[in-house]
């Protein structure tokens, strides 16, 4: 019996044989990438991979992983295969990225996949030899382009390359848009039917009527103060009360420099006595006639001219101490503003004020000025308790601004407490914001008031 022998291969078998054996090994190989795709934790190390393992499946020499933002509107190359970082200030990278963009930018990529790139030689870059290849994007599923690879070699890509690199561009884009980092921009909201619904709400907004409103800075101070002013010439020597103290009637306030008056009362009491002596010579002798009787008239008259010059620098002596003629809450500047100080007949030295009586004084700044109605009111927020607003009611505003001190020009408004039972919370001195309420406008004007007269002013229209 005949033994059976296989017949010898033939050089077609084994041509045959080995490209299915390579097939074998490129799917083998393309399997095993996809998988190592998705292990891949970080973005990272997915352009990693892509840079340094799809050269196992298609013939190249160089690969480049670029990277787009639609939001940053950037295109950049991030990793450059056999290099661990890619510097993207090297000149060489410099030119690679601006030759690929070039090839992108003025081809017709719609409906295509892949873009075949022609690189120029320029000045130092004459000597880089991979000047032929394609670009293959990335695209996610609303169509925006995530990044691209570049595939590099001296001449043609193979079109079997071209197909496996598209295949393969459907797993790193899949892979790629499950890690890159989550937009905050939200940019999928600005589609033109919402950027029309958005314009239109604004429009309505702007039209919608609101009162004119403005912050002025605002004061508690006394209704109806007393002025305590210098009832006569002199300088001032000691202050006895502090600033926003309480007082009783007769409690003494400030003191005058004694000396100059008591000098002039010692004098007046001295020319009074001189007077005095002749008036009463000039009677005696009046009694013998003659010139007695002519000299008693003048003498008189001289007496009573001294006892009243007496009299008024009594008067003036008295004066010195000025004390409280009712009771109330002193209010002045500091001590150290008086003492020392010259003071002439009627001037304001301090002023004195019922505690129990307050009202509020408004400062309107004149870049904030607005019409306000007959029965305007406002809501007053004080600093001490700005969570509890006060209703007010104006009771008196001024049409010409005051400067007081180093503060700007501004319109005085006089505004009382409408809750009398809230009286009890004031105190002098204690300070806040006011906020005034007037004619109603549109929101869009009451925005941009300001802006607008600032404009007005620096362009003078």
């Amino acid at each position: 019996m005949n033994a059976q022998f296989p017949p010898p291969e033939t050089t077609r078998t084994k041509k045959v044989h080995a490209e299915e054996t390579q097939k074998a090994s490129k799917v083998e190989a393309l399997l095993l990438l996809e998988a190592k795709v998705r292990e891949a934790h970080t973005l990272a190390e997915l352009q990693f991979l892509i840079a340094n393992e799809t050269r196992k499946l298609i013939q190249c020499r160089q690969i480049l992983v670029h990277r787009s933002s639609p939001e940053k509107s950037s295109w950049r190359i991030e990793k450059v295969s056999s290099v661990t970082e890619a510097d993207r200030n090297a000149p060489l990278l410099k030119w690679l990225h601006k030759q690929i963009k070039d090839n992108i930018l003025n081809s017709d990529k719609i409906d295509k996949t892949s873009v075949v790139l022609n690189l120029k030689s320029i000045d130092k870059q004459e000597e880089y030899p991979f000047k032929k290849g394609i670009y293959v994007p990335f695209k996610d599923r609303d169509g925006f382009e995530l990044g691209g690879i570049s595939l590099l070699s001296e001449g043609h890509i193979l079109e079997q390359d071209t197909v496996m690199a598209e295949r393969l561009a459907s797993t790193y884009e899949h892979a790629w848009s499950a890690l890159k980092p989550k937009s905050k921009t939200g940019w999928y909201l600005f589609t033109k039917r919402n950027s029309i619904m958005v314009c239109a709400i604004i429009v309505l907004l702007g039209i919608l009527p609101v009162p004119l409103t403005v912050l002025s800075p605002v004061e508690v101070v006394a209704r109806d103060a007393s002025i305590i002013a210098a009832p006569i010439e002199g300088v001032v020597e000691e202050i006895l009360v502090a600033p926003n103290s309480v007082v009783k009637k007769g409690d003494l306030l400030f003191r005058y420099n004694p000396l100059e008056f008591k000098n002039r009362y010692d004098l007046a009491s001295r020319s009074m006595a001189v007077a005095s002596a002749r008036y009463q010579r000039a009677s005696q002798s009046s009694f013998g006639g003659g010139d007695g009787r002519r000299e008693l008239a003048v003498t008189k008259a001289e007496y009573e001219v001294a006892r009243e010059e007496k009299n008024f620098a009594a008067e003036q002596l008295a004066l010195v101490e000025v004390k409280a003629q009712a009771n109330g809450i002193i209010l002045f500047s500091s001590k150290s503003d008086w003492v020392g100080r010259p003071v002439v007949i009627g001037e304001r030295v301090m002023r004195l004020a019922d505690g129990r009586s307050t009202e509020f004084k408004i400062k309107v700044p004149v870049g904030d000025s607005i019409i306000l109605n007959e029965n305007a009111t406002a809501r007053v927020f004080l600093d001490s308790d700005p969570l509890n607003p006060m209703d007010v009611k104006i009771i008196r505003k001024s049409y010409a601004a005051e400067k007081e001190g180093n503060e700007p020009l501004a319109f005085p408004i006089t505004a009382r407490l409408e809750d009398i039972n809230r009286t009890d919370e004031l105190r002098i001195g204690l300070r806040g914001m006011a906020q005034l309420s007037g004619e109603k406008v549109p929101l869009a004007f009451n925005l941009f008031r300001k802006p607008l007269s600032a404009i007005r002013q620096y362009l003078g229209l």
